[in-house]
């Protein structure tokens, strides 16, 4: 993977979080950008944060694929006015 390929993600606008998939089957998730720094002069690592504020340098020589995700909670909105709202329209 290269840097270009990762920072048109990255830089996208509106922002969409992804996941780095690196080849030994290791996923780093990016929900925010400000979970990933890309340093202005290396070409060949950026470094990825988790929610526990743990940073990792990864070489992108090792990034198989970036998949997109939607940022959803992966809870499911309810129909015909059943989401606790009943009567209000």
């Amino acid at each position: 993977m290269t840097q270009e390929q990762i920072r048109k993600v990255y830089e996208a606008r509106p922002f969409q979080p992804f996941t780095l998939l690196l080849a030994d089957g290791t996923r780093l998730g990016v929900p925010h950008n400000d979970f990933m720094w890309m340093p202005p002069t290396a070409t060949r690592t950026v470094w990825i944060a988790d929610e526990d504020g743990t940073a990792r340098i990864v070489d992108l020589l090792l990034v198989a694929a970036i998949e997109l995700t939607n940022g959803k909670s992966g809870r499911k909105r309810r129909k015909n006015g059943s989401n606790g709202n009943a009567g209000r329209r």
